[in-house]
């Protein structure tokens, strides 16, 4: 993925997602994607435009 790309998706998901971040990440240190990690770990509390927003770029687990 090219970085303008990166930063849109980012963008669109901080956009989309800002009072869930709040409430549910607010006291998540930023880094390493910890932050995707409490979305997805709030994926069913999030708002229906958060989850879609996730979606759209594609943010999910990655089993490892």
């Amino acid at each position: 993925m090219a970085v303008e790309e990166f930063f849109s998706a980012i963008s669109h998901v901080a956009t989309e997602c800002h009072d869930d971040l709040l409430e549910y990440c607010g006291e998540v240190q930023m880094g390493e994607g910890r932050v995707g990690w409490c979305l997805l770990d709030h994926e069913e509390e999030v708002s229906a435009s958060c989850r879609q927003a996730m979606k759209d770029v594609e943010l999910e687990a990655v089993e490892e």
